[in-house]
Parts: structure tokens; sequence; C-alpha cells
């Protein structure tokens, strides 16, 4: 005959357990004589994952565990996970605990904040102070907001351009780096299921960063830089010839080799986006550029 919880089986006792970070843990022990760890897990009314305890109302059954413990006994573990105390209904949840990491992190730009872009990316490597916060909550998700910002500073490793690096420390890496790079705090939440559809951890992370200034755009055409070119000259007008239209630009900033590095765009009639545009006019050649539309 098929066994019947709790009839054929004997109460051991109880362990609970407690943490200050983790939800509070139950288990109850029975033990069956004379039956194999299958027929103790098939017994009839055994408690299901996500039953509620009977003497306490958020705690509820994660896993069952059954193990032939000697001779002809088999020993019967049902885990419970939850909150052993409650106030106004609700479970007594354990503190959240807040933790400070540093990462390192990159972040490479062409475009100033006055718009100026270069031929070469400016990579930046530093230091990225993250505020880590972890927390459980009942009958739902956590949501972000819940973490402190990062206490720390951005710490500057090194600045590459081209294939050339600078050490911290200078003004003008200071200075370049400003330019080029705006500081955020970047926020991302990971909240998996402790206990079905009861309890949630949840960990959020607030990173403060270093990325491109963002420029945003209106709707239109726009032309971005594909290929600086050589011999040009300040004030040079050029222009750029694609399907549909074309559009002008005025040469604002060269390089080396009088190479394009800024420009200024006078008036764009195209009207989709296409690459590797060629330009004429002005005093230079073999500039291209591409033609970016934006709806």
């Amino acid at each position: 005959m098929p066994l019947t919880f709790p009839t054929d089986f004997d109460f051991v006792g109880v362990t609970p357990a407690t943490s200050q970070f983790d939800l509070d843990r139950l288990t109850r022990h029975w033990r069956c004589k004379g039956a194999t760890e299958e027929e103790v897990l098939a017994a009839t009314a055994l408690p299901d994952k996500g039953d509620v305890h009977p003497l306490f109302s958020k705690m509820f059954v994660t896993d069952i565990r059954a193990q032939e413990s000697g001779g002809s006994a088999c020993a019967l573990d049902v885990n419970y996970a939850g909150a052993l105390k409650t106030s106004g209904g609700n479970p007594v949840l354990p503190p959240g605990r807040h933790e400070d990491e540093d990462a390192v992190q990159s972040a490479s730009s062409k475009m100033s904040s006055d718009g100026v872009i270069l031929t070469e990316p400016i990579t930046v490597q530093f230091y990225a102070p993250t505020s880590v916060y972890t927390w459980f909550s009942y009958l739902a998700r956590g949501s972000k907001g819940t973490a402190a910002d990062p206490s720390g500073d951005i710490e500057i490793i090194k600045v590459t351009i081209g294939d050339t690096s600078f050490s911290p420390g200078s003004s003008v890496i200071d200075d370049i780096v400003a330019r080029f790079f705006t500081p955020v705090i970047v926020s991302a939440l990971r909240s998996p299921e402790i206990v079905a559809a009861k309890y949630w951890q949840n960990t959020e992370r607030r990173t403060k960063l270093l990325q491109p200034y963002v420029f945003a755009f209106p709707s239109g055409d726009f032309v971005s830089l594909a290929a600086p070119g050589s011999g040009y000259t300040v004030g040079d007008t050029l222009t750029i010839t694609g399907a549909g239209g074309s559009a002008q630009v005025s040469v604002t900033v060269v390089g080396v080799d009088n190479s394009i590095r800024a420009w200024t765009q006078i008036s764009d009639t195209m009207s989709t986006t296409q690459y590797f545009l060629n330009a004429t006019g002005g005093t230079g050649s073999g500039a291209k550029f591409n033609n970016i539309h934006v709806s």
C-alpha cells in the first residue's frame, strides 16, 4: 500500500536557521521505517512546494528531500523559507546589505562636447565606483532606485589616442577627458525568485561611468565624416552628392595633412541613409561622408 503522510511517518524534530542578511530557514524532520526514498517522496498528502507552514504563515515549502538514514529507515526533510516573524500581517524581512566595488571600465569617443570630431578615437580607461544593494521583497520584485549613488570618484588609469597612451595626473589629460566624456550613473537590477510568487532577492548595482556625449538630433538628415581626406583649408565648402539630393558642409577644423577634423553642415536635401559619399570642392581631396536620416 502507498504511504500516507504523516500517518506512516515519525516526527523527529525541527531545525530553524536565521541569519542577518538572508530569509529565515526551517526544516521539519520525519522518519519512515521500511521504505525507500522513492516510496517516501510518493507518499499521499506529502506537502507540495509552495505550501505554507502549519504554524508560520509567511514560511513556505521550498524543497523536500528523502535519504536512506541507515538500516531500513528513510529520513524525510521538508524545507521552508520565508519569515518566522510578522508585523501587521506582513513578513519581517532581513535588512538590506550594502557593498561598494571598484571595477576597471573603458570608453571611447570621437566627438567633443563642442562638436569637434577626431579621426582617431580617444579611449579612456578608469576605475568605476559601484554601489551594490541587496534586499528581499515580498509578493513583488523590487524596483530600481533603492541603491545609493556610488560615493567614490572615477579614477583615470590611462588615456589612449591612436597608438599613444598617456598617464593621468596632468591637467591637460583631465581637460581632454572632460571635453570628450561625461560622467553618468547607470543602474541595473537583478531579481531572481527565491520562493515562487512570494519572495524575491533583489540586487541593484549603480555604477559611475564615463561615456561619450550623447547628442540629441531632431528629425532630418545629417552628415557624418567617413574619411578625412587631405589638403583641405578651414573655410572650404564641400558638396556631397547622393541618391535623391545633395548636402553642403563648411570645413571648420583641419588636422595633420590638412585632413578634416570638424565641419558645419550648411544644407542637406537627401532623405535616406547613405554611406561613403564622395565630397567635391575645396582645396583638398579624398573626403567622404555618410548621410544619416533621422525620422
